[in-house]
């Protein structure tokens, strides 16, 4: 495929992203955004929250006796005084946007004028909530409450609030042994992908550890505020392994075939939606049981190969229950494929010294493209050894499609470019599907390489805290659905990210329990 005509996509110039001291003020820090920070930081779906992350930590306090004792207030400060240490090693934490006439937002950073000021920011980040609600109900309340503003007055989701979710009578009683308490972080996308958002819980709940179990009323760790100015995380275009520079032919041919192969999306057969303004963001959780996530994932390896993954099972199964939930009305024929872009952790792409660490966002794409529909029209009452080919043949596309784009080192730089292209398309034309719209699969690995499995006291060696579960979930205000692999200590779970004025709950729960019925056919 070549290049399509009169198509322009914008240069990568690293010097135009990197953060930058302003002239007029020391203790100011920006820099324009670039790639996928552009598609999320569109100004309009930015304040209104679409894409804002709720990740949920559920942690439960230990039967033992501690030395401490625990209620929400308490756990609050100790929050708090993490917050000022996080805030300090990665500032973007504390960031802020605005916007201009560019589509591509200005993310920018103000260090706190004392300790008092960035203490104050941290009481203002952390909440605490006794009730008995969960924390997807918190999530729904807060979007409810959000949506009576007008999006034009409203301010654009900061990069974290947290949330302290128990049922106690206050926020002051006693957590026994045995409690719940969900931790819920609403994360705002512009700031973090899905792994880095994943990356900074995982280390906000590390650095709890050097506070919980001291006495409450404990004095805020003392920082030189102001240096932190030089702890941000280098700039994407500067930390990839490829330089900008060595960029040439080859890759402006990639970057116009990624480009062509996505246009290709846009006239796929999809899932039909209601029109409507009236959005609310909701999801489904599945959760398959240890014994199914191990068998899957033995069939993958055992049928295909131990190059396969139970990713790419996962994206074959979203199109193949799109075919069978929602039965063509035409013919199928066998020229008819599926196309849809997907993210990719990017950070493979990234400088030894800085890709495990890497707390920023750091997303590329891969387009998949799955062949010749007619043959993935399927049922689940079919005969097993017909869904297995079914599945079969799509897995091998979807692995397919991508080997054809992540084992490029320029991919990450093709991601950042193509999507900022994105970005002002749809700065233009922010609704770009017409009556149905293909599903989103994304799939973000295991959560305990991030968060970890307790809360343990470095001054007494106490554990607080075990972590029962993690869920991550995000909002969803245009008309597709989002759908999200990961696992937990082996468990494997499917998430379906919606919202309830273009699809309903019985719809999207159907759906999501095909995708899910469909994997678990493919068992041996």
């Amino acid at each position: 495929m070549g290049r399509l005509p009169g198509l322009q996509l914008p240069a990568l110039v690293p010097e135009n992203h990197r953060w930058k001291i302003s002239k007029t003020n020391p203790r100011l820090a920006y820099r324009r955004g670039v790639g996928f920070e552009v598609i999320v930081g569109l100004e309009e779906l930015n304040r209104r929250g679409q894409y804002d992350l709720y990740l949920t930590v559920t942690l439960r306090t230990v039967d033992a006796p501690t030395s401490t004792v625990l209620s929400l207030a308490y756990l609050k400060e100790k929050f708090e005084l993490a917050l000022l240490i996080a805030r300090f090693e990665h500032p973007e934490c504390g960031c802020s946007a605005h916007w201009d006439d560019q589509p591509s937002p200005i993310l920018e950073y103000e260090s706190p004028e004392n300790d008092e000021a960035a203490l104050e920011w941290a009481k203002a980040t952390v909440h605490v909530l006794p009730t008995s609600n969960t924390a997807q109900q918190v999530w729904y309340e807060l979007e409810q409450g959000r949506q009576k503003t007008a999006v034009e007055d409203r301010k654009a989701g900061k990069p974290v609030d947290i949330f302290l979710i128990s049922d106690a009578p206050t926020e002051n009683s006693q957590l026994p042994g045995g409690a719940s308490i969900d931790v819920l972080f609403h994360m705002n996308h512009l700031y973090w992908d899905g792994i880095g958002a994943r990356i900074f819980v995982g280390y906000l709940l590390r650095q709890l550890n050097n506070f919980i179990g001291a006495a409450a009323g404990q004095d805020p760790p003392k920082v030189q505020w102001g240096t932190e100015l030089s702890n941000f995380h280098t700039a994407q275009l500067d930390a990839m392994k490829i330089k900008v520079e060595t960029l040439g032919h080859e890759f402006e041919t990639r970057s116009h075939q990624y480009v062509n192969t996505l246009m290709q999306s846009m006239g796929c057969r999809g899932m039909p939606f209601e029109a409507s303004d009236k959005a609310i963001p909701r999801a489904h959780v599945f959760t398959f049981t240890p014994t199914e996530s191990k068998d899957i994932i033995s069939a993958v390896k055992t049928r295909l190969g131990p190059q396969y993954t139970i990713s790419h099972l996962a994206q074959a199964a979203t199109v193949v229950a799109m075919l069978d939930t929602y039965r063509p009305m035409s013919e199928l024929s066998e020229a008819e494929c599926f196309v849809a872009p997907t993210a990719v952790n990017a950070r493979r792409y990234l400088r030894e010294d800085l890709k495990d660490s890497y707390m920023a966002g750091c997303v590329t794409g891969a387009v998949i493209k799955v062949e010749n529909l007619k043959s993935l029209l399927v049922s689940l009452n079919d005969d097993n050894d017909t869904i297995v080919t079914a599945l079969e043949k799509a897995t091998k596309d979807v692995k397919k499609s991508f080997d054809l784009w992540i084992h490029d080192q320029s991919q990450l730089a093709l991601g950042l470019r193509v999507h900022s292209f994105e970005g002002a398309m749809l700065a233009k034309n922010p609704m770009p599907f017409d009556k149905t719209s293909g599903p989103f699969i994304s799939s973000d690995g295991i959560n305990e390489l991030y968060i970890p499995n307790d809360v343990t006291s470095t001054t007494t060696g106490e554990t607080f805290m075990k972590t029962d579960k993690f869920i991550f979930l995000l909002n969803q205000f245009l008309p597709y659905v989002a759908l999200r692999l990961d696992s937990w200590k082996e468990i494997s779970m499917l998430t379906i990210c919606y919202n309830e004025a273009n699809f309903s709950e019985e719809e999207t729960a159907r759906y999501l329990k095909s995708v899910a019925d469909f994997m678990l056919a493919f068992r041996l």
